[in-house]
């Protein structure tokens, strides 16, 4: 998708093409780890089902989120009402697919968001319901597209937001739900609209309060009502339902059928051509805030759900429209406002085409497909825990895992069995199963937690030529704490500590044997950090650690590379220092060194063109490396400078001993990670964009060759 979107709409059009409006992006302010600032946008997009790509449309008029958008007997789209952000709009607009622009229709009576949309059998747009200016509001009003004007209509029994408005098989719309902030906040009642006369009435009560819930027309005229919160409440599994019911318009009440399997709101009910329905994503745990990756299938034949395929990405306040295929759309949302997926009913299962990732592991397995791992944005302070597998014959993300936890600047390495070892992550406080590995098996698809590890993140992982893995630095506390990961008898055992403690540095597996550790971030002290220039080489043999290098530049951040002649080739970084209190002064590092196993020394090479830090490089068939995005500059960290993502490529001739330009990306980013593919192609995904303050999540996915 071309702009992250949460609070937007997305609607079929007669062509087969999907409309996605509006809506919220989410960006970082420079205070916190975390975004904390939404912006509204304008902006609208049209989805193309056959290339599985997007392509940008004309702007609204006015900015908007929580709006509606309703499909016309003409084709065309009404776009009504919303917030800007600042205020609720009364404002309407009108999409026309054969020019892909908007333009102005009359305005609604009331200003309104979060209300809902009916197209009814008479070709007008049935509005209810939401926040008012002042309030919530229970005044309904009427589109009609042949004037292009709004009109009152009865009013509701109740206000209400977070309630939902279906079209009957007999024109009539029932109104299930939704609260009013009241004591209790949500509603059991429920009312139908008579559009012959204009006029709610009250039918059968839900068997229990619901808000955030679904609500879908079943091809045997019943409505399908899914999930939802109740009662208000937040503690843990209290405030949510796993229950579902159908309304039957014939004796006008509602009776429980199966339940799901997981408790959910904020999700999505589409309805299959089969005449089932998937039920996917949300969020359950209210006090916890727990989103959900899992999906399940509604059988109106049984009345039962049953699971099917597991999202790429955790989903919640989404958006699922079927497509002309029988497959269905997943689009933005709360917590991956720039993932798009696609669920095939024919297999149960999700794909993707693109991947939101940052500080995450890419790792090559032996049959060529490659595993991703950690959170998918800034936007989720909570994390997700599943790992994704990319197919490069298929060219498509899917789901794998989960793992026991999730993880983020940690290390993933795979190990002579084939298995994978992930270990370490940022010490969030609400994460201490991250004093665990975790080891994947790509043969069953699943992760086993390990024994306890030391707390750490940002340090390496390199396998030694018997097969075991030695863990080197960290940040605090782990510094010079290193750890042996025996793969025979999946256990963890101290060993020797470095001779100086560093973070983000590197280490390279020497032909020899020896594994070589550069750079870094040197150990905090009660005055701040400074990068270092030291290095150090491990002796498996000997299980110690001497002295080496060092370099002619300090750097961290940076890469290193084998050389095919035994060298390696240490590039780019960022020098500097930073205070006790998060200020940072230095420079990115454009200078590259060689070092020589055989000196013990490193050597200038290069430079870059471009001093980079946090970009990837890649060794490529031919030997030459691929050096791809990065940054200019450092995270803000209290500073009100933002990070300048980097979009350009530079490759490095070992022979030449000198860097070209190669072909720049299409996105720029920082922190990205680059896998060569078995047939040679270099797989680039996720980073930091330039966009929002320099902290979107990239999603799209690019390939070099």
């Amino acid at each position: 998708m071309l702009t992250p979107r949460m609070k937007h709409t997305v609607t079929a059009l007669a062509d087969g093409r999907v409309l996605i409006v509006g809506g919220q992006y989410v960006v970082y302010d420079g205070s916190a780890m975390y975004m904390s600032a939404t912006k509204t946008t304008a902006s609208a997009e049209v989805y193309d089902p056959v290339t599985e790509t997007f392509v940008a449309t004309g702007a609204l008029a006015s900015a908007r989120y929580g709006h509606t958008a309703t499909l016309l007997p003409n084709g065309k789209v009404l776009i009504a009402g919303g917030s800007n952000g600042t205020a609720q709009l009364m404002t309407a607009e009108l999409y026309d697919p054969t020019t892909d622009t908007f333009q102005p229709t009359g305005g609604l009576v009331t200003a309104r968001r979060e209300h809902t949309a009916a197209l009814l059998d008479n070709g007008k747009v049935f509005i209810a319901g939401g926040y008012s200016s002042t309030d919530l509001t229970a005044t309904c009003e009427l589109y009609d597209p042949a004037t292009g004007t709004f009109t009152m209509t009865g009013a509701m029994v109740a206000a209400r937001v977070g309630h939902t408005a279906t079209k009957l098989k007999n024109g009539k719309v029932l109104v299930v739900g939704g609260g009013n902030f009241a004591s209790p906040p949500t509603f059991v009642t429920t009312e139908l609209y008579d559009p012959a006369t204009g006029i709610f009435s009250t039918t059968g009560a839900l068997s229990a309060r619901r808000d955030t819930h679904t609500a879908t027309l079943l091809t045997d005229g019943r409505v399908l009502i899914v999930g939802g919160r109740g009662n208000g409440s937040t503690s843990a599994g209290q405030g949510e339902f796993a229950t579902a019911e159908t309304y039957d318009p014939t004796t006008g009440t509602f009776t429980l059928t199966g339940s799901m399997a997981t408790q959910r709101f904020a999700h999505t009910a589409t309805i299959l051509a089969n005449g089932k329905v998937v039920i996917a994503g949300g969020q359950n745990q209210l006090s916890t805030y727990t989103a959900l990756s899992s999906a399940e299938v509604f059988d109106p034949a049984t009345g039962a759900f049953t699971a099917t395929g597991t999202l790429v990405n955790v989903m919640t306040a989404h958006r699922a429209v079927p497509l002309s295929s029988g497959k269905v759309l997943l689009v933005g949302g709360q917590e991956a406002p720039n993932s798009v997926e696609v669920y095939d009913p024919a297999t149960g299962t999700f794909y993707a085409r693109d991947l939101a990732r940052i500080f995450h592991t890419a790792t090559l397995l032996p049959d060529g497909r490659v595993l991703f791992s950690a959170w998918p944005d800034y936007i989720n302070p909570w994390a997700i825990r599943q790992a994704v597998l990319f197919d490069p014959v298929s060219r498509t993300f899917r789901s794998t895992g989960p793992m026991t936890r999730a993880r983020v600047s940690h290390t993933a390495t795979l190990l002579n069995n084939n298995k994978v070892l992930m270990v370490g992550s940022y010490p969030w406080s609400n994460t201490p199963l991250l004093l665990r590995a975790d080891l994947y098996d790509p043969g069953t698809g699943t992760f086993t937690a390990l024994g306890s590890t030391e707390s750490r993140s940002w340090h390496t992982a390199t396998v030694l030529p018997d097969g075991n893995v030695l863990l080197a630095g960290a940040v605090p506390p782990a510094f010079t704490i290193n750890e042996l990961y025996d793969a025979a008898t999946a256990t963890f055992t101290v060993a020797a500590p470095l001779l100086t403690g560093r973070a983000q540095h590197t280490a390279t597996l020497l032909k020899s044997g020896k594994v070589l550790l550069v750079g870094g971030w040197g150990a905090s002290s009660t005055t701040g950090s400074t990068t270092l220039s030291s290095a150090e080489l491990y002796d498996p043999v000997a299980g110690t650690f001497s002295a080496t290098g060092p370099l002619a530049t300090a750097r961290n951040d940076h890469t290193a590379s084998l050389l095919s002649d035994g060298r390696v080739l240490i590039v780019g970084g960022w020098t500097g220092s930073v205070t006790a209190g998060g200020t940072y002064s230095g420079t990115a590092v454009a200078a590259s060194e060689v070092y020589d196993p055989a000196m013990g020394k490193f050597t200038t090479t290069g430079p870059l063109a471009t001093g980079r830090a946090r970009h990837a490089a890649v060794t490529l068939s031919d030997g030459k490396i691929l050096i791809v995005g990065g940054s200019n500059s450092r995270d803000p960290s209290n500073q009100a400078t933002e990070p300048t993502p980097l979009a350009s490529a530079e490759l490095y001739d070992p022979v030449a001993g000198s860097f070209t330009a190669a072909a720049s990306m299409r996105v720029p980013r920082r922190s990205p990670t680059a896998t060569l593919l078995p047939d040679g192609k270099v797989l680039v995904v996720g980073g930091n964009a330039a966009g929002f303050n320099g902290h979107e999540t990239v999603a799209t996915v690019e390939l070099y060759w």
